[in-house]
């Protein structure tokens, strides 16, 4: 056979790249981390109690001058699990167009443990925020393991892992959702949102090529509904388990003329619980929210104008 162009070039020029993994079918068992694997588990511990001991200081931060007057100085219905409490925690607790029942179970838990003693309820956000730097590292030590498979070494895994979670941890845009109580609801909802896509990854791995085990699926959606119930923000969570179906799982055909079903199928018919839950989240919210909350009606502001303030908080963002 006759060598092209490219045969004919030099050794130098032919590694002069680095070798990034490509698209290619998934193992049908990819490998997985043991829990006997003591260095993996090691260094994810370090990355939790760093992250423990860069926000410890947050615990005396005290009651913050900004919402946490009115949501818990001046609020008793949250104080305790009684009835009373927990038909306000899932009827009444509605504030600024936020339902995040499963958020105000925890502070009243919080409440029954510590009291008025804002440090027990720092605490606990602090702790369930190194629970998520650890879940994160797993999370990041998955993606990284099904996206390079043989081609990196575990210790490589482990390192880039590590670096992602803390990353993640201790970025400054975590301080208000760790040192505000008001914002437990961010810490919570990352803890549930974490452990869905965790369980996913492992659906897909466990179970029947094109069908995710239902040992770990419906974990999946539990972890998912969760969220939901922690934070509403977490609703766009079932488009991202289908970009991960993508890559680096690899459950759409790279060609052909069957991955538009496929994605269809993948996107729709697989997710359709979870966008269920996100269908149902959304409406009760905005039931709830209509009953207890006061909205500019449009006589005062038009269809244009709102659709201006839309634009500009995209803008903004951006």
């Amino acid at each position: 056979m006759t060598p092209s162009v490219l045969d004919r070039r030099p050794a130098k020029a032919a590694t002069a790249l680095p070798s990034f993994p490509q698209p290619g079918p998934l193992p049908v068992e990819p490998p997985t981390v043991a829990p006997s694997d003591r260095a993996f588990w090691i260094l994810g511990a370090v990355v939790a109690l760093v992250t423990l001991a860069v926000f410890l200081p947050s615990v005396r931060n005290g009651w913050v001058n900004w919402d946490d007057a009115d949501n818990f100085l001046g609020n008793p219905h949250f104080r305790g699990l009684g009835w009373t409490n927990i038909r306000w925690i899932f009827s009444g607790s509605v504030q600024d167009a936020h339902w995040i029942p499963l958020t105000w179970l925890t502070l009243s838990l919080d409440y029954v443990i510590w009291g008025m003693n804002p440090a027990g309820y720092h605490l606990t956000s602090l702790l369930i925020h190194s629970v998520n730097a650890l879940l994160c590292y797993v999370l990041a030590y998955r993606l990284l393991e099904l996206g390079f498979g043989a081609r990196a070494r575990p210790r490589d895994l482990r390192l880039a892992a590590a670096v992602a979670a803390l990353c993640f941890a201790l970025h400054p845009l975590r301080v208000e959702s760790v040192v505000w109580i008001t914002e437990r609801r961010d810490v919570l909802m990352g803890l549930f949102a974490f452990s869905s896509v965790l369980a996913w990854l492992e659906a897909c791995r466990s179970g029947a090529p094109g069908r995710p085990a239902r040992r770990w699926y419906w974990p999946a959606g539990g972890c998912f509904a969760a969220a939901l119930l922690s934070k509403a923000m977490v609703v766009g969570l079932p488009i991202v388990l289908v970009v991960l179906d993508v890559y680096p799982l690899r459950r759409v055909p790279a060609s052909g003329a069957r991955w538009p079903t496929r994605l269809v199928k993948l996107a729709i018919l697989e997710k359709a619980p979870f966008l269920l839950l996100s269908s149902a989240l959304v409406a009760v919210t905005l039931v709830i929210a209509a009953q207890r909350t006061h909205t500019t009606p449009l006589s005062v502001l038009g269809m244009v104008p709102r659709l201006a303030v839309s634009a500009y908080g995209l803008a903004f963002y951006l």
